[in-house]
């Protein structure tokens, strides 16, 4: 007996596997939500030394440039959603660590104390969700499981 004599069913996967993230399009996704908050602040900078001629200082920004930067962060992540490639939620996660690592540079540069860097963690985490969860919004690539 042999098998080309049986009519089998051929077995398909519902969800085929996705492929793993890249290590390019993590990069390519620090360096759009990297770039986005840098150039925010950038941006507030100059236009605050143009406005009061002088050079701005830490306590000049209120809650605004926070405002700002958390919201660049949504943005970046966002963008990187929709743009990611495999599992979304691992690929978002380690650009969150990534983008938090990097943060330690205003510790070492700026003197940002630790706990603050520390505390910026939980609003990286936030900034992903959110991005993530508008990324779904935007950029749909679930399919439905149908019932049989």
């Amino acid at each position: 007996m042999r098998f080309e004599e049986y009519d089998l069913p051929v077995l398909e996967l519902a969800n085929p596997p996705r492929p793993s993230i890249s290590a390019l399009g993590v990069l390519r996704d620090v360096l759009i939500v990297y770039g986005l908050t840098f150039l925010g602040g950038c941006i507030i900078g100059i236009m605050f030394a143009i406005r009061n001629g002088r050079a701005p200082e830490v306590r000049d920004f209120g809650v605004g440039i926070q405002i700002l930067e958390v919201l660049l962060l949504i943005l970046g992540f966002t963008i990187s959603g929709c743009l990611a490639r495999g599992n979304r939620w691992v690929h978002l996660s380690v650009v969150a660590l990534i983008i938090w690592g990097l943060g330690f540079t205003n510790v070492l540069y700026l003197g940002q104390s630790i706990a603050h860097w520390i505390a910026n963690s939980f609003i990286i985490a936030m900034a992903m969700g959110m991005g993530a969860g508008l990324s779904f919004l935007v950029k749909n690539d679930l399919e439905p499981e149908v019932a049989q």
